[in-house]
Protein backbone atom coordinates (compact mmCIF):
# COMPACT_ATOMS: atom_id res chain seq x y z
CA UNK A 1 0.00 0.00 0.00
CA UNK A 2 1.56 3.31 -1.08
CA UNK A 3 1.41 6.10 1.52
CA UNK A 4 3.38 8.94 -0.14
CA UNK A 5 2.83 11.43 2.69
CA UNK A 6 4.12 9.17 5.46
CA UNK A 7 7.09 11.01 7.06
CA UNK A 8 8.67 7.80 8.39
CA UNK A 9 7.62 8.32 12.01
CA UNK A 10 4.54 8.06 14.20
CA UNK A 11 3.46 4.54 13.34
CA UNK A 12 1.67 2.12 15.65
CA UNK A 13 0.88 -1.59 15.43
CA UNK A 14 -2.29 -2.55 17.30
CA UNK A 15 -2.89 -5.93 18.97
CA UNK A 16 -5.14 -6.82 16.05
CA UNK A 17 -2.10 -6.56 13.75
CA UNK A 18 -3.42 -3.40 12.10
CA UNK A 19 -0.85 -0.74 11.23
CA UNK A 20 -1.83 2.84 12.02
CA UNK A 21 0.07 5.87 10.76
CA UNK A 22 -0.31 9.53 9.95
CA UNK A 23 0.16 10.80 6.40
CA UNK A 24 1.04 14.49 6.10
CA UNK A 25 0.22 16.83 3.25
CA UNK A 26 3.26 18.13 1.40
CA UNK A 27 2.77 21.62 2.85
CA UNK A 28 2.42 20.25 6.43
CA UNK A 29 -0.96 21.99 6.57
CA UNK A 30 -3.06 18.86 6.84
CA UNK A 31 -2.84 15.22 7.82
CA UNK A 32 -4.68 11.92 7.39
CA UNK A 33 -4.95 8.87 9.62
CA UNK A 34 -4.46 5.62 7.70
CA UNK A 35 -5.21 2.16 9.11
CA UNK A 36 -3.87 -0.83 7.18
CA UNK A 37 -4.40 -4.54 7.60
CA UNK A 38 -1.00 -5.68 8.86
CA UNK A 39 -1.06 -8.92 6.89
CA UNK A 40 -2.50 -7.85 3.56
CA UNK A 41 -1.74 -4.14 3.46
CA UNK A 42 -5.37 -3.47 2.55
CA UNK A 43 -6.56 -0.06 3.68
CA UNK A 44 -9.24 -0.26 6.38
CA UNK A 45 -9.58 3.39 7.43
CA UNK A 46 -8.50 6.63 5.78
CA UNK A 47 -9.77 9.96 7.01
CA UNK A 48 -8.47 13.50 7.12
CA UNK A 49 -8.01 15.26 10.43
CA UNK A 50 -10.18 18.40 10.37
CA UNK A 51 -7.73 21.02 9.13
CA UNK A 52 -6.87 24.21 10.96
CA UNK A 53 -7.66 27.16 8.73
CA UNK A 54 -7.76 30.92 8.34
CA UNK A 55 -10.55 32.75 6.48
CA UNK A 56 -10.18 36.35 5.32
CA UNK A 57 -13.34 38.25 4.28
CA UNK A 58 -14.04 41.62 2.67
CA UNK A 59 -10.35 42.42 2.28
CA UNK A 60 -7.04 41.27 0.89
CA UNK A 61 -3.72 41.02 2.66
CA UNK A 62 -0.89 42.78 0.85
CA UNK A 63 2.66 43.42 2.07
CA UNK A 64 1.68 42.79 5.67
CA UNK A 65 -1.33 45.12 5.52
CA UNK A 66 -5.03 44.86 4.68
CA UNK A 67 -6.89 46.62 1.88
CA UNK A 68 -10.62 46.65 1.25
CA UNK A 69 -12.15 44.14 -1.15
CA UNK A 70 -15.92 43.96 -0.58
CA UNK A 71 -17.48 40.45 -0.75
CA UNK A 72 -14.10 38.84 -1.29
CA UNK A 73 -13.22 35.70 0.68
CA UNK A 74 -10.06 33.62 0.78
CA UNK A 75 -8.89 30.77 2.96
CA UNK A 76 -5.77 28.79 3.71
CA UNK A 77 -4.94 25.76 5.80
CA UNK A 78 -2.68 26.22 8.81
CA UNK A 79 0.01 23.82 10.09
CA UNK A 80 -1.26 20.54 11.52
CA UNK A 81 -0.30 19.57 15.08
CA UNK A 82 -0.95 16.06 16.32
CA UNK A 83 0.36 13.56 18.85
CA UNK A 84 1.82 10.11 18.48
CA UNK A 85 -0.63 7.26 17.86
CA UNK A 86 -1.05 4.99 20.87
CA UNK A 87 -2.99 1.76 21.50
CA UNK A 88 -4.17 1.13 25.05
CA UNK A 89 -3.57 -2.60 25.48
CA UNK A 90 -4.08 -2.66 29.27
CA UNK A 91 -7.87 -2.61 29.40
CA UNK A 92 -10.54 -4.12 27.18
CA UNK A 93 -11.67 -3.20 24.62
CA UNK A 94 -8.37 -1.90 23.27
CA UNK A 95 -8.52 1.73 22.16
CA UNK A 96 -6.21 3.49 19.72
CA UNK A 97 -5.93 7.24 20.31
CA UNK A 98 -4.58 10.32 18.57
CA UNK A 99 -4.69 13.92 19.81
CA UNK A 100 -4.77 16.87 17.42
CA UNK A 101 -5.40 20.60 17.31
CA UNK A 102 -8.23 22.37 15.48
CA UNK A 103 -7.78 26.12 14.98
CA UNK A 104 -10.24 28.34 13.14
CA UNK A 105 -9.42 32.02 12.59
CA UNK A 106 -11.84 34.35 10.75
CA UNK A 107 -10.76 37.92 9.95
CA UNK A 108 -13.43 40.24 8.52
CA UNK A 109 -12.73 43.72 7.15
CA UNK A 110 -16.42 44.64 7.25
CA UNK A 111 -17.77 47.48 5.13
CA UNK A 112 -14.98 49.18 3.28
CA UNK A 113 -14.11 50.86 -0.02
CA UNK A 114 -12.21 48.84 -2.62
CA UNK A 115 -8.47 49.36 -2.22
CA UNK A 116 -8.80 51.37 0.98
CA UNK A 117 -6.29 50.61 3.74
CA UNK A 118 -7.96 48.95 6.73
CA UNK A 119 -6.45 49.46 10.15
CA UNK A 120 -6.15 46.42 12.42
CA UNK A 121 -8.55 47.92 14.94
CA UNK A 122 -11.23 47.96 12.19
CA UNK A 123 -10.86 44.25 11.48
CA UNK A 124 -13.12 41.89 13.43
CA UNK A 125 -11.39 38.69 14.48
CA UNK A 126 -12.91 35.42 15.70
CA UNK A 127 -10.70 32.55 16.87
CA UNK A 128 -11.68 29.10 18.14
CA UNK A 129 -9.09 26.46 19.05
CA UNK A 130 -9.84 22.96 20.29
CA UNK A 131 -7.61 20.20 21.64
CA UNK A 132 -9.23 17.02 20.31
CA UNK A 133 -8.89 13.29 20.98
CA UNK A 134 -9.78 10.70 18.35
CA UNK A 135 -10.44 7.17 19.65
CA UNK A 136 -10.80 4.09 17.48
CA UNK A 137 -12.07 0.67 18.62
CA UNK A 138 -13.14 -2.31 16.55
CA UNK A 139 -16.37 -2.52 18.51
CA UNK A 140 -17.46 1.13 18.65
CA UNK A 141 -15.68 2.67 15.67
CA UNK A 142 -14.32 6.23 15.80
CA UNK A 143 -15.25 8.80 18.44
CA UNK A 144 -14.15 12.40 18.85
CA UNK A 145 -13.82 14.31 22.13
CA UNK A 146 -13.05 17.94 22.91
CA UNK A 147 -10.48 18.00 25.71
CA UNK A 148 -10.11 21.77 25.84
CA UNK A 149 -11.55 24.73 23.94
CA UNK A 150 -10.39 28.34 23.64
CA UNK A 151 -12.63 30.92 21.98
CA UNK A 152 -12.13 34.67 21.62
CA UNK A 153 -13.24 37.56 19.44
CA UNK A 154 -12.48 41.25 19.12
CA UNK A 155 -10.53 43.66 16.96
CA UNK A 156 -7.31 42.42 15.37
CA UNK A 157 -5.22 45.18 16.96
CA UNK A 158 -5.86 44.10 20.55
CA UNK A 159 -7.07 40.49 20.48
CA UNK A 160 -4.64 37.82 21.65
CA UNK A 161 -6.06 34.30 21.76
CA UNK A 162 -4.93 31.09 23.45
CA UNK A 163 -4.02 27.75 21.88
CA UNK A 164 -3.15 24.32 23.31
CA UNK A 165 -1.36 22.06 20.83
CA UNK A 166 -0.08 18.46 21.18
CA UNK A 167 3.69 18.15 20.82
CA UNK A 168 4.06 14.42 20.29
CA UNK A 169 4.12 12.28 23.41
CA UNK A 170 1.01 10.29 24.40
CA UNK A 171 1.02 7.37 26.84
CA UNK A 172 -1.51 5.26 28.72
CA UNK A 173 -2.52 6.50 32.16
CA UNK A 174 -1.40 4.86 35.38
CA UNK A 175 -4.66 2.92 35.84
CA UNK A 176 -4.84 1.72 32.25
CA UNK A 177 -7.48 4.30 31.33
CA UNK A 178 -7.05 7.85 30.12
CA UNK A 179 -3.78 9.32 28.93
CA UNK A 180 -0.81 11.52 29.69
CA UNK A 181 -0.40 14.05 26.91
CA UNK A 182 2.42 16.50 26.06
CA UNK A 183 0.95 19.93 25.28
CA UNK A 184 2.31 23.34 24.29
CA UNK A 185 0.21 26.25 25.54
CA UNK A 186 0.72 29.66 23.97
CA UNK A 187 -0.93 32.90 22.93
CA UNK A 188 -1.29 34.09 19.33
CA UNK A 189 -2.10 37.33 17.56
CA UNK A 190 -3.18 37.95 13.99
CA UNK A 191 -2.07 38.25 11.22
CA UNK A 192 1.37 36.80 12.05
CA UNK A 193 -0.04 33.95 14.22
CA UNK A 194 3.27 34.12 16.07
CA UNK A 195 3.47 32.33 19.43
CA UNK A 196 4.14 34.16 22.68
CA UNK A 197 4.13 33.23 26.39
CA UNK A 198 4.85 29.61 25.45
CA UNK A 199 4.60 26.98 28.19
CA UNK A 200 4.93 23.19 28.14
CA UNK A 201 2.68 20.84 30.09
CA UNK A 202 1.83 17.21 30.70
CA UNK A 203 -1.95 16.90 30.73
CA UNK A 204 -3.52 14.07 32.70
CA UNK A 205 -6.64 13.19 30.72
CA UNK A 206 -9.24 10.98 32.37
CA UNK A 207 -11.17 8.10 30.86
CA UNK A 208 -14.10 10.42 30.04
CA UNK A 209 -11.65 12.74 28.22
CA UNK A 210 -11.65 15.58 30.71
CA UNK A 211 -8.49 17.16 32.11
CA UNK A 212 -7.62 16.03 35.65
CA UNK A 213 -4.60 18.34 35.88
CA UNK A 214 -2.00 20.19 33.83
CA UNK A 215 1.54 19.66 35.09
CA UNK A 216 3.83 22.55 34.03
CA UNK A 217 7.15 21.13 32.82
CA UNK A 218 8.77 24.59 33.02
CA UNK A 219 11.57 24.32 30.50
CA UNK A 220 12.96 26.90 28.09
CA UNK A 221 13.60 24.51 25.20
CA UNK A 222 11.62 25.16 22.03
CA UNK A 223 12.25 21.57 20.91
CA UNK A 224 8.84 19.99 20.35
CA UNK A 225 10.05 16.45 21.00
CA UNK A 226 9.31 15.09 24.45
CA UNK A 227 9.19 11.66 26.07
CA UNK A 228 7.40 10.48 29.18
CA UNK A 229 7.53 7.29 31.24
CA UNK A 230 5.66 6.07 34.30
CA UNK A 231 7.94 4.96 37.11
CA UNK A 232 7.75 2.24 39.76
CA UNK A 233 4.10 1.51 40.71
CA UNK A 234 3.06 4.30 38.30
CA UNK A 235 3.50 6.81 41.13
CA UNK A 236 6.09 8.96 39.36
CA UNK A 237 6.08 10.45 35.90
CA UNK A 238 9.36 11.20 34.13
CA UNK A 239 9.35 13.80 31.34
CA UNK A 240 12.22 14.82 29.07
CA UNK A 241 12.25 17.89 26.84
CA UNK A 242 15.43 19.28 25.37
CA UNK A 243 18.14 18.57 27.96
CA UNK A 244 15.78 18.61 30.96
CA UNK A 245 14.47 15.61 32.90
CA UNK A 246 11.60 16.35 35.30
CA UNK A 247 9.94 13.97 37.77
CA UNK A 248 6.46 14.58 39.18
CA UNK A 249 3.91 12.84 41.39
CA UNK A 250 1.21 11.38 39.12
CA UNK A 251 -1.43 11.71 41.84
CA UNK A 252 -0.84 15.27 43.05
CA UNK A 253 0.92 16.72 39.96
CA UNK A 254 3.64 18.06 42.27
CA UNK A 255 7.16 18.38 40.88
CA UNK A 256 9.55 16.06 42.74
CA UNK A 257 12.91 16.92 41.20
CA UNK A 258 14.63 17.89 37.96
CA UNK A 259 17.98 17.13 36.35
CA UNK A 260 19.71 18.86 33.44
CA UNK A 261 22.07 17.16 31.02
CA UNK A 262 25.08 18.81 29.40
CA UNK A 263 23.80 17.42 26.07
CA UNK A 264 21.32 19.28 23.87
CA UNK A 265 18.69 16.53 23.85
CA UNK A 266 17.96 13.55 26.05
CA UNK A 267 15.32 10.83 25.75
CA UNK A 268 13.69 8.72 28.45
CA UNK A 269 14.25 5.03 27.64
CA UNK A 270 13.20 2.94 30.64
CA UNK A 271 12.00 3.40 34.22
CA UNK A 272 13.70 1.29 36.90
CA UNK A 273 12.59 0.02 40.28
CA UNK A 274 12.46 2.81 42.83
CA UNK A 275 12.85 6.43 41.80
CA UNK A 276 15.20 5.86 38.87
CA UNK A 277 15.11 6.23 35.10
CA UNK A 278 17.46 5.57 32.17
CA UNK A 279 17.92 8.39 29.66
CA UNK A 280 19.84 8.42 26.42
CA UNK A 281 22.49 11.13 26.11
CA UNK A 282 23.89 11.06 22.60
CA UNK A 283 25.58 7.64 22.24
CA UNK A 284 25.54 6.76 25.94
CA UNK A 285 22.91 5.89 28.52
CA UNK A 286 22.68 7.48 31.94
CA UNK A 287 20.88 6.31 35.07
CA UNK A 288 19.31 9.11 37.09
CA UNK A 289 18.17 8.19 40.59
CA UNK A 290 16.15 10.61 42.73
CA UNK A 291 17.36 13.53 40.64
CA UNK A 292 21.07 12.68 40.76
CA UNK A 293 23.41 11.01 38.27
CA UNK A 294 23.87 7.43 39.43
CA UNK A 295 25.77 5.63 36.66
CA UNK A 296 26.53 5.40 32.95
CA UNK A 297 25.99 2.49 30.55
CA UNK A 298 27.37 2.06 27.04
CA UNK A 299 25.36 0.93 24.05
CA UNK A 300 26.65 -2.64 24.06
CA UNK A 301 25.56 -3.13 27.65
CA UNK A 302 22.17 -1.57 26.95
CA UNK A 303 21.11 -3.68 23.98
CA UNK A 304 18.18 -5.03 25.98
CA UNK A 305 16.57 -1.57 26.04
CA UNK A 306 17.07 -0.81 22.36
CA UNK A 307 13.39 -1.42 21.64
CA UNK A 308 12.55 1.53 23.89
CA UNK A 309 14.60 4.02 21.91
CA UNK A 310 12.55 6.80 20.28
CA UNK A 311 12.86 7.28 16.54
CA UNK A 312 15.33 10.15 16.77
CA UNK A 313 18.85 10.41 15.38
Amino acid sequence: MAVPGFPGRNVNVALTGDVLLVEENSDSAGARVVVLNGRTGVEKVNFALPPSHEIVRNMELRNGGAVGSPEAESSRNLPAYYSNIMTNAIVSPNVTSLVYSELSVVADGGKCDPGAIIRLDRIHLTAVQRLMIWDLTDEAGAKFYTVEEHAAEGDAASLVFEVAEPTGDLIVGETGTGNFLAVRQARMHWPTLALENVGYFQYRVTEDRTVKYRFPVRVSSSNLSSTMLLGDNNAIGYVTRGNDLVAFDTDTAKELWRWKSDNTDIYACAALKGDAVIVREGKTFTIIRSGKLDDHRDVDFMLFVMKFLPNNP
